[in-house]
């Protein structure tokens, strides 16, 4: 079959920021997605949810009113209501206690990647890709903060540790359940438990 003939993509965007909320639907449509609705925080999001039953939700971690978690109470709540919607949530931050009540007993249709990821186009639109397809896509940074603190004898940092404009590579791209180093991204699969998603993932070769 003509993939030119398949039907887009169809995603849903919630961000605050205008211009921030601009640059993610641009990295869509680029992609070839349709971005069939935008929310500026996540009662509006949860409304053009309802209203277009898109493939995947992008959104922030935090918007308005309180700035803090709606993006993953958001998350949740699409989870429960709309089990084939995937969803994106996107950090400035490194904060493993989000990435863990994302995860919940089961990653799959489920991706937490940091901001600037939507600078890497080609990682950021497979990212999308993966949760749609009921796959699972963790960013590097989250998944290296997580092994580092189960390793035997390692620096443990709290599990609320911030740290911004540090963000180490990881050979570029999202990690996906099941990926080995130097294996590529594994696309189309359901996901176990997070403490097993961890004991398969391994951060990628730096570079």
């Amino acid at each position: 079959m003509n993939r030119m003939a398949e039907s887009p993509l169809r995603v849903v965007v919630a961000e605050d920021s205008f211009l921030l909320r601009a640059g993610v639907v641009r990295v869509l449509e680029d992609a070839g997605f349709a971005v069939v609705g935008e929310a500026r925080d996540a009662e509006e999001l949860l409304e053009q949810v309802r209203e277009h039953r898109p493939d995947v939700a992008v959104t922030d971690i935090r918007m308005p009113p309180t700035n803090t978690d709606e993006g993953v109470r958001a998350a949740t709540l699409i989870r429960a209501e709309f089990p084939e919607t995937g969803v994106l949530v996107l950090s400035q931050y490194v904060k493993e206690s989000y990435a863990l009540r994302l995860l919940g007993d089961s990653a799959a249709g489920v991706g937490y990647l940091l901001k600037q990821r939507v600078m890497e186009p080609a990682s950021f639109v497979d990212a999308v890709r993966q949760v749609s397809r009921g796959g699972s896509a963790l960013d590097p940074e989250v998944v290296a903060q997580m092994l580092e603190r189960r390793a035997p004898g390692g620096p443990g940092r709290p599990a609320h540790s911030e740290r911004a404009g540090r963000t180490r590579r990881h050979g570029g791209g999202t990690l996906q359940a099941g990926d080995r180093p130097g294996s590529g991204h594994q696309r189309g699969r359901s996901t176990a438990p997070h403490h097993q998603h961890l004991r398969q993932a391994r951060p990628a070769a730096r570079r």
